[in-house]
């Protein structure tokens, strides 16, 4: 029984908590994207209110 063991259920384990792994830094890389085109979306709104804020003033 010990044998089925070490020789079959740990390496599959570890395979499963590979993958595991594998997957939270895909996940990880998403948000990081997501949280990237947030900001630039911000940034975009702050540029545009302050161009609009400008061209308000100059009437």
């Amino acid at each position: 029984m010990s044998e089925i063991i070490i020789n079959y259920i740990y390496p599959l384990m570890i395979l499963i908590l590979l993958y595991i792994s594998i997957l939270q830094e895909y996940k990880i890389k998403a948000v990081k994207k997501e949280l990237n085109l947030i900001k630039q979306y911000i940034n975009n709104l702050e540029k545009n209110t302050k161009r609009n804020n400008n061209d308000n003033f100059n009437r």
